[in-house]
C-alpha cells in the first residue's frame, strides 16, 4: 500500500469536513464540553490556497484517509513566526501505516519555508496515541494548557 501526500484541492473540502466530524466525535471522550453531535460544514472550504496556511491530504489507493490541517502566526511578542498543527486525523483503519507522520513531515517543510521556528499543537493528555506520534516526530512538551471546570 502506497501513501500518498498532497495539498488538499477545494474538490477535496467536503470530505475534509467530514473528517473533522469525525475527529471531533473522536476527542470527545477526553473533554465533556465537546459536542459529540456537532457536524462540521463549510469548514476548510475558503482554507484551501490561502496565504499561511496549509492543508495536507493523506490518500491510500487514490482515496483520502487523512488530514492535517495547519497554519503560520505571528506574534508581536515573537522574534519569528510560529507553526499551529491545528488538526491531524487518519482514517482507524489506515492508522499506524505512517500516514500522520508524513503529514506531519510535510508540514514541517512549510513551516521551514514559511520561516517558522517552532511548530506548537494541543493533544488531550490522555490521548495515548497521539502523545505517541508526537513524540516519535521529536515534539515535547513546553508549555502546559490548563483549564478550570466551572
Amino acid at each position: 500500500m502506497k501513501i500518498k501526500i498532497r495539498d488538499a484541492k477545494t474538490t477535496d473540502a467536503a470530505i475534509l469536513d467530514n473528517m473533522l466530524t469525525k475527529l471531533v466525535h473522536y476527542e470527545a471522550k477526553w473533554d465533556s464540553n465537546i459536542n459529540s453531535q456537532y457536524i462540521a460544514e463549510n469548514n476548510y472550504g475558503n482554507m484551501i490556497d490561502q496565504p499561511g496556511c496549509k492543508l495536507i491530504v493523506a490518500e491510500v489507493n487514490d482515496e483520502i484517509v487523512g488530514y492535517l490541517c495547519g497554519f503560520i502566526v505571528q506574534m508581536p511578542t515573537q522574534k519569528k513566526p510560529t507553526a499551529i498543527l491545528d488538526a491531524i486525523y487518519v482514517d482507524e483503519h489506515c492508522r499506524n501505516m505512517g500516514c500522520a507522520s508524513a503529514m506531519i513531515n510535510e508540514f514541517k517543510l512549510f513551516a521551514l519555508n514559511e520561516g517558522a521556528v517552532t511548530i506548537e499543537l494541543k493533544v488531550f493528555s490522555n490521548n495515548e496515541p497521539a502523545n505517541k506520534l508526537y513524540s516519535k516526530m521529536m515534539f515535547e512538551e513546553n508549555k502546559k494548557y490548563l483549564r478550570f471546570v466551572l
